[in-house]
């Protein structure tokens, strides 16, 4: 067994993997007053009983945006707002992300998978990891609005900003239930 270092360790709920003191890769623990954390080596990660079913992550270096769409393509009549959330089509988009990628590619998130074209697919594939890397790294929260559109509170271009006006016409921003969450759009922008 190797040696956990900053590559093969995560952070967990905050707290540098030392103080956690995790087991070796292979074994099961728990972290003080945490959940139940499995330590694996990253060959062992498509053979893993959950993590194999996960879809291409979007955030991977080796991302196969074909792969990601054929899984997608299954549910054709799927709205792409709730698609977007399967992490068993594609791993690590979140209901941030997703409200804030599609608005930015002009995409209706009640538009079913068979309604979208592979070019807007791959825009998506683009958009999705941009976002995610420069939202990442602003102080612990998500921020996906350009610097000069930012004003106290307004740190998003749609997401939960019901009823302000959209950045770049000025309709009214609204809100749908999908899946059980909430999709934040602009009606005039995304068709």
């Amino acid at each position: 067994m190797g040696r956990l270092d900053d590559r093969s360790a995560r952070v967990l709920e905050g707290r540098p993997p030392q103080a956690a003191a995790p087991p070796h890769a292979g074994r099961r623990g728990r972290v003080p007053s945490g959940p139940l954390i499995e330590i694996l080596q990253e060959s062992g990660l498509g053979i893993h009983p959950r993590l194999s079913a996960l879809g291409p992550d979007i955030l991977s270096p080796r991302f196969d945006g074909a792969e990601a769409l054929r899984r997608l393509q299954l549910r054709p009549d799927r709205e792409i707002g709730e698609a977007l959330l399967d992490q068993e089509a594609l791993a690590g988009v979140g209901n941030v992300f997703k409200s804030e990628a599609l608005f930015r590619r002009r995409i209706h998130p009640r538009r079913r998978i068979r309604d979208i074209r592979p070019e807007e697919f791959r825009a998506l594939w683009k958009e999705l990891p941009r976002l995610m890397s420069a939202g990442a790294k602003v102080a612990g929260s998500i921020v996906t609005l350009p610097r000069r559109l930012r004003k106290h509170d307004e740190t998003r271009w749609v997401y939960r900003r019901t009823g302000r006006p959209c950045f770049v016409c000025g309709t009214r921003i609204e809100t749908l239930r999908q899946g059980g969450r909430d999709s934040y759009f602009c009606p005039r922008c995304q068709r």
